[in-house]
């Protein structure tokens, strides 16, 4: 059984008064826990689309890229907890003059709405194959975006939802 992650807020602002070492040997732990969430949720949405199960494949395409998110936050400090704060993140790393990538921004919105097929069960298998592709492909460019960037970028400012 695999111990339990260290616990401490997952906002990206980790114990105030935590000694140093111990946050950055922290926040690598939850860094590589999130990338490998997130790869396996890709593994998972396959399974799931070729067992014909809309809804989990659904889920585990926008769990992919949520869990490749909030690895770029929290390597970075970044706050990412909610739907919108992640939305941000993704967004910013769109819009920054070291990535400026639109695609990141189109493959996002069609990954938003696996999302929303988990409550609402309107889309064919052949849909959310194709959204698989999609997600695999955001976040491949989310680690290249997040590779891309200088190393204290700052973090993204807040938005409203759209």
């Amino acid at each position: 059984m695999r111990p339990p992650l260290p616990s401490f807020p997952r906002s990206g602002n980790p114990a105030p008064n935590a000694p140093r070492a111990i946050l950055a040997t922290e926040n690598i732990v939850i860094v590589a826990a999130n990338r490998s969430h997130s790869n396996r949720f890709l593994v998972h949405a396959d399974e799931m689309i070729r067992k014909g199960d809309r809804l989990q494949a659904s889920e585990k395409i926008w769990g992919a890229v949520a869990h490749a998110l909030k690895a770029v936050a929290n390597e970075r400090g970044w706050e990412h907890d909610g739907h919108q704060r992640l939305r941000n993140v993704a967004l910013h790393l769109q819009d920054h003059p070291a990535v400026a990538n639109p695609e990141i921004g189109t493959l996002l919105r069609s990954v938003e709405a696996f999302h929303r097929n988990f409550y609402n069960d309107n889309m064919a298998i052949e849909e959310i194959a194709a959204g698989l592709v999609d997600a695999a492909n955001l976040v491949r460019l989310l680690e290249a975006a997040n590779a891309a960037l200088p190393e204290n970028a700052p973090g993204p400012a807040r938005r409203r939802a759209q």
